[in-house]
């Protein structure tokens, strides 16, 4: 009676368990003695002390009842799981599944409990499975994409703006478009700052290229970081003064247009050795040129330079004519001493230039090459300091107006490393 009773609440336990569900359950106690079912209450079976549970057999369940019938096909799956087993089974022309694990107690009696449902109502669950799981990775792919739209959206203004900055970096301002416009408002304002800073780039290029056509070139950054006002600077100073042989005689054949252009191509012509060798430009005055060798900026060797630029600058001017078909001849002047160069002039007007005793010796030296035939002079100061570097030649000790010291000037053959030089020193 106890045993009828605890296997009758066992059995109302699994129905609870499984209500609703379109499975059935069991408890088995060794393989044919059923201990539990979900539908024990509609069965019609005597019981006794002697079997107090009843057979598979006697069982109202005809699909348990072949649990063991060697009929029953094994379920993929359960490989991994040794007391676990998925079986299906042919029942009147039905398909039906059983799923149970079996287990041992400590008195070796082995326990088999599971469910079993038609196979129909696996593979519908399967399907809603499979079906929600589909979903789920078309949800997913759909998410993933318009991140991956999104993402592009918000990059591609990124990149742009990024190959923007870098391409101001290697090529300059002004082969930059300005940026698209953007429906986000933070990358359209960044879009706008950029172009605005590409803008300002410019008007400073533009400054920039403006001023270097009226001051030094080396000191174009100078001047637009300090307000364009630079202070004096006192340093060894070697300069350079030339001008043309004859500019007058010259200037009278050709008409006011003719000569400013000859001249704008004379000028470019000797420019070039100058800034080559790292000379500052000061003035072009008339025919003549004024030009320092380490001021304002410092230049190592700045003495050898000058003479350098000077040698160069005979070469290509008796190479060629100019404004057509004129030949010129130019003579230059070289010094070394104590100079100050800085801005100088008005509130309104501002010029910068080189100021010093050595600075108008240099001139002097240019003119001295009139009385003596000649179209390079060097100042003695200058050839102390490269006298191992060009050969030179002492013309002679020359008095110089408003001076009470006199000066000792040379002429340049050339670099001790040429074997042929040309000859400087005499007049056309």
């Amino acid at each position: 009676m106890v045993t009828a009773v605890a296997t009758a609440e066992l059995s109302m336990y699994l129905r609870e368990l499984v209500a609703g569900q379109p499975v059935t359950g069991f408890i088995l106690v060794g393989e044919h003695s059923v201990l539990a079912h979900t539908d024990a209450d509609q069965w019609q079976v005597a019981l006794s002390e002697s079997a107090p549970m009843p057979d598979l057999s006697e069982a109202g369940d005809p699909v348990l009842a072949q649990l063991w019938s060697g009929e029953e096909r094994e379920l993929r799956g359960f490989e991994k799981y040794p007391d676990h087993r998925g079986v299906r089974l042919k029942v009147d022309d039905d398909e039906h599944a059983l799923f149970f694990q079996q287990a041992k107690d400590q008195g070796d009696t082995t326990w088999v409990y599971g469910v079993h449902t038609r196979a129909h109502t696996v593979l519908a669950a399967f399907k809603r499975l499979l079906i929600a799981g589909i979903s789920g990775l078309v949800v997913l792919a759909l998410a993933m994409v318009g991140v991956f739209l999104l993402g592009r959206r918000l990059s591609r203004p990124v990149l742009t703006l990024a190959r923007a900055a870098t391409d101001v970096s290697a090529r300059g301002p002004h082969s930059i478009e300005a940026l698209p416009g953007s429906r986000i408002s933070e990358i359209d304002q960044a879009s706008r700052a950029f172009d605005a800073m590409v803008s300002g780039l410019r008007e400073r290029e533009q400054m920039r290229d403006t001023l270097g056509r009226y001051v030094p070139s080396g000191l174009v950054d100078q001047l637009i970081g300090e307000g364009g006002v630079l202070g004096p600077q006192s340093r060894e100073t070697t300069t350079l003064f030339t001008d043309i042989v004859g500019f007058s005689s010259v200037s009278e054949s050709m008409s006011p247009t003719e000569l400013i252009e000859m001249l704008n191509e004379y000028f470019a012509v000797v420019a070039e050795p100058i800034e080559a060798h790292g000379g500052v430009i000061h003035q072009f005055q008339g025919d003549a040129i004024l030009a320092t060798f380490n001021s304002p900026t410092a230049l190592i060797g700045h003495q050898a330079h000058a003479v350098r630029a000077a040698l160069e600058i005979q070469s290509v001017v008796l190479s060629r004519r100019f404004g057509g078909d004129v030949e010129l001849a130019t003579r230059i002047g070289i010094n070394t001493g104590e100079a100050v160069c800085g801005t100088v002039g008005s509130d309104s007007r501002l010029g910068f230039t080189v100021h010093g005793d050595e600075v108008n010796l240099a001139a002097r030296v240019e003119q001295m090459n009139k009385s003596l035939g000649t179209r390079v002079l060097v100042a003695e100061a200058t050839v102390r300091a490269v006298r191992e570097e060009f050969e030179f030649m002492r013309v002679g000790v020359m008095p110089v107006r408003g001076r009470q010291a006199d000066v000792v000037v040379y002429t340049v053959q050339g670099p001790h490393n040429e074997s042929e030089r040309p000859s400087l020193q005499s007049a056309s």
